[in-house]
């Protein structure tokens, strides 16, 4: 029949509703049977609907658990991360905070023990250099002094020539007229000793101040204070090279002025001191005391030598002075007789009685004084 269809048909042609037509006999029968191989076909077809649905369900829900799945173990690792992330990075941090204070710990005990050897090097490099400059002050203070020993012996060889020239001088000044040849070689020999004496003392002046001065130098350097000056405190005055002669005696003490002679002695003083004033040399000398005046000389004489900072480096003690005025070289010699010459700790008498002290000034002005002391040569 045209109305029966496959069971393979969609489930199109579904049964219809409502009273069937009036048949009878096998057609009734045969619309019945239509009817109901059309509804199962209708049957068929939604069950292969519902289990293909059911299949794509199915996939759905594996794909699904498949996914969720693979998001949970993510969600796990992500979990994870998050969790031990703080923890590493705590960790890392607390480890290069602990590095960096390890770092700034030993490099600060680096600086202190370079710091510590650069001390200690700057202090052996300053003793190393103050031993060799005491060593060589010492050096240089012996060459000194031998030279003034030599030139002190030279300038006694000179002087006992000077004597024994003017000795046999005299000697000849008693012959005739014939012996005035013989006159004028000694007087020109004379006159060459004393240049050359001259000249031995203008150089142990110059020695004797260069050791005064190195004196000085080590006693600072050593740190060793300086004793007083017998006699009382030094005051300040012009200074000027000196040279001992030779060995003397002590001076001997002269008679109370009387209160004019007191009052001369002072001016006279006051007078000598603002000459010596005027030298500008760098042991700077003045007269300290003076016992009285009298017979061209002055008597019971304390001369102070002190430097620019007035610490006192030289102490004359005489019995009698007398101011030289030299003509021909226009240089003043202060000459000083029977005493003693203090050199900071070191006292030793006149070598040879006399001791000469040659003073930078105008020969004019000491002349020019009008004192008896004062003499010309």
């Amino acid at each position: 029949m045209e109305s029966q269809r496959s069971d393979e048909d969609e489930p199109l042609d579904i049964v219809q509703s409502g009273r069937p037509s009036d048949l009878s006999g096998p057609e009734a029968f045969a619309h019945v049977l239509d009817q109901s191989n059309r509804e199962a076909a209708a049957n068929r077809a939604q069950a292969r609907e519902l289990i293909k649905a059911l299949s794509g369900v199915q996939r759905s829900q594996e794909y699904l658990g498949t996914a969720l799945r693979e998001e949970r173990r993510r969600s796990r690792w992500l979990l994870a991360l998050l969790v031990l992330a703080p923890v590493a990075a705590g960790a890392g941090v607390w480890w290069i905070a602990d590095r960096v204070d390890g770092v700034k710990s030993d490099i600060g005990s680096r600086l202190v023990r370079l710091a510590a050897d650069e001390e200690t090097a700057r202090s052996a490099l300053a003793t190393r250099l103050e031993d060799a400059r005491l060593a060589q002050l010492d050096g240089d203070l012996g060459a000194l002094r031998h030279d003034l020993e030599s030139t002190r012996v030279a300038l006694d060889a000179e002087r006992r020539q000077v004597a024994d020239r003017e000795k046999a001088l005299a000697a000849v000044e008693g012959r005739a007229e014939s012996a005035r040849t013989e006159i004028g070689a000694m007087e020109w020999e004379v006159k060459s000793a004393k240049a050359k004496a001259a000249a031995q003392q203008a150089r142990a002046d110059i020695l004797e101040r260069r050791i005064g001065d190195m004196q000085a130098e080590i006693d600072a350097r050593l740190k060793v204070p300086a004793p007083q000056p017998v006699g009382g405190p030094a005051a300040s005055g012009p200074s000027s090279s000196a040279a001992p002669d030779a060995s003397a005696k002590e001076p001997k003490p002269a008679e109370k002025p009387t209160p004019a002679d007191a009052a001369t002695v002072e001016k006279a003083r006051t007078l000598l001191n603002a000459l010596l004033q005027e030298t500008g040399e760098p042991v700077r000398y003045e007269f300290a005391s003076i016992g009285a005046m009298g017979g061209g000389s002055l008597r019971d004489v304390r001369v102070v030598g002190s430097d620019d900072q007035g610490k006192v480096v030289r102490t004359i003690l005489a019995a009698r002075a007398e101011v030289v005025v030299e003509r021909a070289t226009g240089t003043v010699v202060l000459r000083f007789y029977e005493g003693r010459l203090i050199l900071g700790a070191v006292e030793a008498p006149f070598f040879g009685g006399t001791y000469g002290l040659i003073v930078r000034g105008d020969a004019a002005k000491w002349r020019g004084l009008g004192l008896d002391c004062v003499k010309s040569n």
